[in-house]
């Protein structure tokens, strides 16, 4: 009656779970002292065995099984469930182990090996071979159900027990311990995304990934409400839900729950970025007059934008004061120059100026345009010189010739200056300001017979002439008489001369104003005919009209000319003289006024390839070379092939890709230009590069998702898009993306490390690579300690004694006391009843390991604690993460 009481005190000193609260740490199913029932077994092979041990708690895991084992042999412990048919239950999970040796033995298995159980689940166990888990019959176990014909279960798979009956009397020695259910979680949720704004209804954004240590079923929802992104739950795929989904940063949450009402949330952001602005045709140039006044359309901008979202909300020009910019039509943007722009060839040959064109959500490109100032052409005479006759008796304001001229450039006024006569004394005659000639008096009183006038045009930039124009007065009766002086020496008449220019002008005059006419005797006369024009009726010798003078196409090249003159009645003659064709150098010409090349930056003779001059030269034997003017290239004599005359790096700020450059072709005495525009190309000539090839990089468990813990920003030599870096981070030999890596280099934390202990460290490889595909990599280790200071090189730790900490003074005190209550209360039971006689070795023994336990229990708990939830022992020191995490290594710093 008495060892029945004691029996129920030690039963209610011992905490018990709640039927139906969530399970806690410390909670188990099965026989509370199992290493102690160690004095039998079935001794059967195959056996399966069914308790009536419940699960006392509902949404928590199975992480650990203490037995006594009988045979070194695997045995399945398993959870059954009932399925609501009487008598049948469904295997929902079950542990394989093999114990070390006969005995003690615990099966602690990995998170993700627990098995979750509900209230009321039960234990059991099978034995494929010789049983393993002992018993003791001593009563007051659980009922409980044997069978040989369950075998092997795959988990999932049901069995009907209630043909195996149900027997009593033995307390079996394991015992299922228990802890709380983990909370689901999503385990890749970065902190933002990027998509493009043409993204189409149904483009895949995101897929989330959730987790549960338990296995459990997991419900994945979206709590934010989105007119543009949707979310699938099956799949859990975020996807765009419209077309084109304006430009901007949009937020989305998302939670996961357990069965077991265990939730975790979750943000994403998503950036939709603006497509950008390009203008496609720039840089480009137009070539004006120096002359032009209007407002002139010089270049209309074509522009791209594949958004559909986006408008064109302006374009300027930069240091352009003589251009503007608008709108031509639509939202097509044109550049023109203003009125009276008031270009000069002389002090300004081009103009260099930037046009920037940007969108409605600020997006913008530019590009050059270049203009090129011509310079005025003079004007030409069209019907000068010339001769006309007017009679004697001609009065005052008598019309007598009309001199036109024209003008290629169209804006040009032209203007006549006053004439000169030939003749001493004064000249009757006058111009007008439309070029007509009149006499200014009446010419009955002149004895005269005839009058050189000179005239002489003007377009404002340019003059030409004196022109001759030869006036004849008739009605003066005299012989004609050549005025000439004969010439005593030879004239030349150089090659190319144009057609129809003055030769030699003989000079004749009659008194009485009769009309004369001239004839002239050329010898040799076949080739003098393809060479000379003689005018009959003025005495002009000029070039033919038809063809131009060729000294190489001739065969002589001296000619004799005999002149005379007569008015029908009288004659004069005029001396022999000669004409010899000159030959000249005639220069190359080119045949554009443009030719362009282009290449790539880099060292001295890089080719830009040749510009293809098209070059003519009258000069059959004469040999042409070829220069140019701008120093950064040069240029092949003979061919024209253009390379690079030094080194040439655009990453050198200010240096320029355009070059525009006078070339020039010569035949060693004359010489032509022309221009030539040189591109140079940038190209991905450096490398992007580490400063280090090795980073350590410092962090606390209390870090925070986003937070910036180190840098491992490259440079890169190049300056335009080539110098655009990007960084990754090889992180597949962790399991996971603990961390992630800005534009800028700037590496932030990408998971929370609260879970892992002092010391543990991440090395991982990082890659920067530039726009053009060149690449650096550099090792990066990241080393996590516990407190808000970084560790110092060396650390060292020193641990407190047994009586140092103050929980184990209050339960040292309490044992003894109850040692000394318990031994009073066994040695009255000794006298009174013979007590040790009736109980066995072993029961005492299990009464003092319980209590032994549950100190030990007390004493480590908040160490257990921290290995449960960081799943690792801390010894100390160092602890370095394997690339599972599934182990860790320890070692003193």
């Amino acid at each position: 009656m008495e060892l029945t009481l004691l029996l129920k005190v030690v039963l209610i000193m011992i905490p018990l779970p709640a039927n139906g609260a969530d399970c806690a740490a410390g909670d188990y199913a099965g026989d509370n002292t199992p290493k102690t029932r160690s004095s039998s077994d079935f001794s059967t092979n195959g056996m399966s065995l069914l308790t009536e041990d419940t699960v006392p708690c509902t949404c928590g895991v199975v992480y650990e099984w203490l037995y006594y084992a009988k045979s070194v042999n695997t045995v399945y412990f398993q959870i059954w469930r009932g399925t609501g048919t009487a008598g049948e239950y469904e295997l929902v999970g079950q542990h394989q182990h093999t114990p070390t040796a006969t005995g003690s033995n615990t099966a602690t298995f990995t998170s993700t090996d627990r098995i979750s159980v509900n209230e009321n689940d039960i234990i059991g166990w099978y034995s494929p071979g010789a049983s393993v888990v002992s018993y003791k019959s001593n009563g007051g176990g659980p009922d409980y159900r044997t069978s040989t014909s369950v075998g092997a279960l795959t988990v999932g798979n049901t069995h009907d027990w209630s043909g195996d009956a149900l027997q009593t009397g033995k307390r079996f020695g394991f015992q299922a311990k228990l802890q709380p259910g983990s909370t689901p979680t999503i385990t890749n949720l970065v902190a933002s995304t990027s998509i493009s704004d043409i993204s189409a209804a149904g483009f895949l954004v995101y897929t989330l990934t959730v987790y549960d240590d338990d296995g459990d079923t997991i419900t994945t929802s979206m709590t934010s409400s989105s007119t543009e992104f949707s979310f699938d739950t099956n799949t859990l795929e975020v996807t765009t839900l419209i077309n084109t989904i304006a430009a901007g940063t949009y937020t989305l949450t998302f939670q996961v729950q357990d069965p077991c009402g265990k939730t975790s949330t979750g943000t994403l952001t998503i950036t939709v970025e603006n497509s950008p602005l390009y203008i496609t045709n720039l840089p480009s140039y137009a070539v004006v007059s120096q002359d032009l006044t209007a407002v002139t359309l010089l270049h209309s901008l074509t522009i791209s934008d594949v958004s559909p979202t986006d408008s064109i909300a302006s374009c300027t020009l930069t240091s352009a004061p003589k251009f503007t910019i608008s709108i031509v039509s639509g939202t097509t943007y044109g550049i023109y120059s203003i009125s009276n722009p008031g270009f000069d060839y002389t002090t300004t040959k081009k103009y260099q100026f930037d046009t920037t064109c940007t969108d409605s959500y600020g997006s913008s490109d530019s590009g050059t345009f270049y203009v090129y100032i011509t310079s005025n052409t003079p004007p030409t005479f069209s019907n000068l010189p010339a001769t006309t006759t007017i009679p004697s008796s001609t009065l005052g304001g008598t019309s007598v010739y009309t001199v036109t001229a024209s003008d290629v450039d169209i804006s040009d006024a032209i203007s006549f200056s006053s004439i000169t006569c030939s003749s001493g004394g004064t000249c009757p005659f006058t111009i007008t300001a439309a070029g007509e000639i009149q006499t200014n008096a009446d010419l009955t009183s002149l004895t005269i017979p005839g009058y050189d006038l000179y005239v002489t045009i003007s377009d404002g930039t340019n003059t030409v002439g004196p022109r001759t124009l030869t006036v004849k007065i008739s009605g003066i009766n005299s012989p004609p008489v050549i005025q000439s002086t004969p010439l005593t020496f030879s004239l030349s008449l150089m090659e190319n001369s144009a057609r129809g220019a003055s030769v030699y002008q003989i000079n004749a005059a009659d008194p009485d104003l009769d009309t004369l006419t001239y004839s002239a005797v050329i010898t040799p006369a076949g080739e003098g005919a393809t060479v000379f024009s003689f005018d009959t009726s003025s005495g002009l010798l000029s070039t033919s009209s038809s063809t131009t003078v060729d000294y190489e196409s001739l065969t002589s090249t001296s000619f004799t000319v005999d002149v005379t003159v007569t008015d029908n009645t009288l004659t004069d003659t005029y001396s022999t003289f000669t004409v010899n064709v000159v030959n000249i150098n005639e220069p190359p010409v080119f045949g554009s006024t443009t030719y362009y090349v282009s290449g790539n930056e880099g060292n001295d003779g890089e080719s830009f390839g040749n510009p293809g001059f098209v070059v003519t030269d009258p000069d059959t034997s004469a040999t042409q070379s070829y220069s140019v003017d701008c120093t950064a290239i040069a240029m092949d004599s003979s061919t024209g092939a253009v390379t690079l005359s030094g080194s040439y790096d655009l990453d050198i700020s200010g240096t320029a890709s355009v070059l525009t450059c006078i070339a020039t072709v010569s035949d060693g005495e004359l010489t032509d230009t022309a221009q030539l525009i040189v591109t140079i190309n940038d190209v991905n000539d450096h490398s992007p590069a580490f400063g280090q090839s090795y980073y350590t990089i410092y962090t606390t468990i209390y870090g925070t998702i986003g937070e910036t813990i180190g840098s491992i920003a490259a440079t890169d030599g190049d300056l335009g898009i080539f110098g655009a870096l990007s960084y990754t981070l090889d992180q597949a030999s962790l399991n996971d993306t603990y961390f992630g890596v800005s534009g800028t280099g700037n590496v932030y934390l990408n998971k929370l490390l609260t879970s892992f202990g002092d010391g543990t460290y991440f090395a991982f490889t990082a890659t920067v690579t530039d726009y053009g595909g060149l690449t650096d990599t550099a090792n990066v280790v990241v080393v996590v300690y516990m407190t808000t200071t970084a560790p110092t090189t060396t650390t060292t730790e020193q641990y407190i004694t047994f009586f140092e900490y103050p929980p184990n003074i209050v339960w040292f005190t309490v044992f003894w006391l109850t040692a000394v209550f318990t031994t009073a209360v066994f040695g009255y039971l000794i006298y009174k009843h013979e007590f040790l006689r009736q109980l066995t070795c072993e029961d005492f023994k299990s009464v003092f390991r319980e209590k032994k336990k549950r100190s030990i229990k007390r004493k480590h708990r908040k160490t257990k604690r921290k290995q449960l939830a960081s799943g690792h022992r801390e010894r100390g020191g160092v602890t370095f993460a394997s690339p599972s995490m599934a182990t860790h290594i320890n070692t003193k710093l």
